[in-house]
């Protein structure tokens, strides 16, 4: 210990002298090699592949961001520490470390791109990216740069390897709550019938979208901004309603009754021309959509009738609705249409009135 600390001390000491100029030089000017690629090649390349309309060239230039830096800086680290009069075994040992910063450096790099060309491949097939997938890429090639690391360093990776198999029955067994909700949201995903996105409707009555598919839950967002975390074992077994699926346009149906002194002509005629006007008029709907209507009960007060309309998706029908409600009301008013309140007609007969 005492000798590696004068061997340290006497190489601090020496760096001082002239005769440590050029190796200092090595460093700085791989680093500011490093920078200048940086600056001019790697953020005007990014510029130029911004204004392609492939997107797989996107993601490999951003996986590159500041790793020139590194390796230019690394580059002059090694020639620097090549011209310096240090002992044999500490020039091994420097190399050994700079050899695993670039294994690392490249690995994440690798990492980056993967994850870039899942996202970009579940994008082209309709699906977005979720947490779970690139999670799970990322934790992958980590663990195979750790292990060509370990390798470098001149460590047998075979116990290693082992010890992972004997552990992954244990661990198995000891994760299974776990491992059954990663299962579940890889056959989730996989299925295609619920993705990021939708606007889904759980068994339990709760709605919302779904957020992200991670490796435990999946998120779903409620109208009211809040969050409710389903496991994803739960979420494969329960009954969902998908919202989005098979596409996002649905049909309305808004219950509407009137007296019945109504002319029945007349209130079909003025309920679709006001419903087509929101259809145009009111952002979520359909402009195209024809609107209907359907007479469909004789009550105890009205003739009751539904108004079909089209929103683009689920949550543009509150909007939708409500200017129709406000819009049919002031309508009919203005055509002399009542909409009758809840009455009932009681009848005495004369004889009953007689044995009173």
């Amino acid at each position: 210990m005492e000798s590696l600390t004068k061997d340290v001390m006497l190489f601090l000491k020496e760096l001082t002298t002239y005769k440590y100029f050029l190796p200092v030089a090595h460093v700085i000017g791989g680093f500011l090699i490093g920078c200048a690629i940086e600056v001019i090649l790697i953020r005007q390349l990014a510029r130029l592949v911004k204004k392609t309309r492939y997107k797989f060239d996107d993601f490999v230039i951003r996986a590159f961001r500041r790793m020139g830096i590194l390796w230019f800086t690394l580059a002059g680290v090694y020639y620097a520490v090549e011209g310096l009069t240090i002992k044999h075994k500490y020039v091994v040992t420097i190399n050994k470390a700079l050899l695993i910063l670039v294994i690392i450096s490249m690995t994440i790099v690798l990492a980056r791109v993967s994850v870039g060309f899942i996202s970009f491949y579940l994008k082209r097939v309709g699906y977005p990216s979720t947490t779970l997938f690139t999670n799970l890429s990322y934790i992958i090639i980590l663990i195979v740069g750790g292990l060509v690391a370990l390798a470098a360093l001149d460590i047998s990776i075979t116990p290693i390897l082992t010890a992972l198999g004997v552990g992954g029955l244990a661990a198995a067994l000891a994760l299974q709550d776990t491992l059954s909700n990663l299962f579940a949201g890889i056959q989730i995903i996989a299925s295609k019938k619920i993705k990021p996105g939708d606007y889904v409707r759980l068994e339990t009555g709760g709605e919302g979208h779904i957020t992200d598919i991670n490796w435990r839950n999946a998120v779903v967002r409620t109208l009211t901004n809040t969050v409710v975390i389903v496991p994803n074992s739960r979420l494969s077994t329960t009954v969902i309603t998908n919202l989005s699926r098979p596409v996002q346009e649905m049909s309305l149906i808004v219950p509407v009754g009137v007296s019945y002194t109504s002319d029945l002509a007349k209130v079909e005629r003025v309920s679709i021309e006001v419903a087509a006007l929101v259809m145009k008029e009111v952002p979520g709907g359909v402009e195209k959509f024809q609107p209907l209507v359907r007479f469909t009960q004789l009550s105890e007060y009205s003739i009751n009738f539904n108004v079909i309309l089209r929103v683009h998706q689920y949550t543009d029908q509150y909007l939708v609705i409500h200017e129709f409600i406000k819009r049919l009301f002031e309508r009919f008013a203005a055509e002399g249409i009542e909409i009758p309140f809840p009455t009932q007609t009681l009848y005495l007969s004369d004889t009953d009135h007689n044995k009173k």
